[in-house]
């Protein structure tokens, strides 16, 4: 019985990526957040590479996804990620708020869904401060992290 116990919280435990700890000096590792405009459902992960590389996301009810991201040659950024059930995302993000070095931009998943979407090691500071009147995505935000 015990075997099992473990076994079966085995497949409920964070993600191996996850337990590394996401830094600038680890691959350029950089934290994502992204919520449904609604603050109902959101995706958690990390983003590595300086001008692109590998994404990695969690929604909140365990929803797996992986895919890339690059940077533009206008310097914006895109990303696309397949989810564990077929599910897509393409991302895109064109704003970086320099103070906080937290990057902004919108994400829309191939079931129609939209999502507000951030980057950086100073998200949730950035959101209290600057999108205090969405206090939907405020909750959101606090939740991911």
């Amino acid at each position: 019985m015990r075997i099992s116990l473990v076994l079966l919280l085995s497949l409920f435990a964070v993600p191996s990526w996850a337990e590394e700890p996401c830094q600038l000096r680890n691959n350029y590792c950089v934290p994502i957040v992204a919520c449904t405009k609604d603050g109902a459902d959101f995706f958690v992960g990390r983003a590595y590479g300086k001008d692109g590389g590998p994404v990695q996301a969690q929604s909140k009810n365990g929803r797996k996804c992986e895919g890339r991201w690059w940077r533009t040659l206008i310097g914006t950024g895109k990303a696309e990620l397949t989810c564990s059930d077929g599910l897509e995302a393409k991302i895109s993000y064109s704003y970086f708020h320099k103070g906080s070095g937290t990057v902004l931009g919108k994400a829309r998943l191939s079931d129609g869904a939209r999502m507000s979407f951030w980057a950086g090691h100073r998200i949730l500071p950035y959101v209290l401060h600057r999108e205090r009147h969405r206090t939907e995505m405020i909750d959101c935000v606090r939740e991911a992290l």
